[in-house]
């Protein structure tokens, strides 16, 4: 209606144009506005499908965790039979002298992930499950820690200290952290070893197992009589390999020293190991704080003493205990 009243074409032709130049950008606006709903929607498409990787990530673990667990569970349960029946020992504990009882036991729960079953000022025991073999998650080596005294005097002078404790994780170790905790890195090229402020070398790296404390590394002055005091206990010995440079994986995981046996009982891969190794220019048995105050082995309850128990336990402080009595002072 305003184009027809217009009498003079020059005029209409003017509003004409201007009335095309708002219809263009009113359809340029809408086009850009189309633009950002579907920018909209395919970010918050990728979005969904971030959330959802990550959902189905977590239930993946969250599975695999359920299964380990229900593995774990059989494994007890055949474990219990063998060590009832008297076919084999169980390595359990190993216990370490420190000063500050508090602060070792944080240092290993913040920094090695471990989980704190006791905590008291005098002691502590901390694990990655539990130790008795019907718990959930049971069936898992301790390390425990006693306030360092007089009574509780280390055993370096019956020729063994603590070289190391070797852990394989799912996950690598937040260096971070550890730096928070004053440990020291000594080792960090493909697999990692720390030293704690209270002394403790942990050589980690990562994998899957069923228990995460694969071995206690000790350094003895009489690797052969220590290796048959324990083999007397049932302890199966294998003389450990260095693997090569180019070996698949060696640069990954940490490497035997040279001349070293691996002992465990019933050849069971599952359960931690004792690993022996001999003195060498930079591991004297002595040097360095005295942890090391002894290991605790389970056996079938009322079982007579084995042969050579006072050597094992004269030369590397292990102490045997019937496995019900004690789980029930747990």
């Amino acid at each position: 209606l305003a184009l027809g009243l217009c009498t003079s074409p020059a005029r209409r032709a003017a509003a004409a144009s201007a009335l095309a130049q708002q219809r263009e950008f009113d359809l340029l606006v809408l086009l850009d506005q189309q633009k950002e709903r579907e920018q909209d929607i395919a970010s918050g498409a990728a979005q969904r499908g971030q959330e959802d990787s990550v959902l189905e990530a977590e239930i993946r673990n969250l599975k695999a965790e359920i299964k380990a667990i229900e593995d774990n569970a059989v494994y007890c349960e055949q474990a219990k039979k063998r060590i009832d029946a008297g076919e084999e020992r169980f390595l359990k504990r190993v216990t370490l002298r420190v000063d500050d009882v508090g602060v070792a036991t944080q240092a290993l729960k913040e920094g090695y992930a471990m989980g704190v079953l006791l905590e008291t000022p005098e002691r502590s025991l901390l694990s990655y499950g539990d130790e008795p073999f019907g718990a959930d998650n049971g069936g898992h080596f301790a390390i425990e820690l006693v306030k360092a005294s007089g009574s509780n005097a280390g055993v370096s002078a019956g020729g063994v200290s603590l070289r190391h404790i070797q852990l394989l994780l799912a996950k690598p170790l937040r260096l971070s952290v550890l730096d928070t905790y004053k440990c020291e890195f000594l080792y960090t090229y493909g697999w990692l070893q720390t030293r704690t402020a209270f002394g403790l070398v942990v050589n980690s790296y990562v994998g899957r197992r069923r228990d995460p404390i694969e071995q206690v590394a000790l350094t003895v002055r009489d690797v052969p009589a220590a290796t048959r005091a324990l083999t007397s206990l049932g302890m199966e010995a294998t003389p450990t390999k260095r693997g090569g440079a180019n070996e698949p994986g060696a640069q990954y995981r940490p490497a035997p020293p040279a001349g070293s046996v691996s002992l465990r009982w019933g050849g069971d891969k599952d359960t931690t190991a004792l690993l022996l190794c001999p003195e060498d220019r930079e591991h004297r048995v002595g040097d360095g704080p005295d942890l090391f105050a002894g290991l605790c082995a389970l056996g079938a309850d009322g079982a007579e003493a084995a042969e050579g128990e006072s050597d094992a336990a004269r030369l590397l402080g292990v102490a045997l205990s019937g496995v019900d009595a004690f789980e029930a002072s747990l």
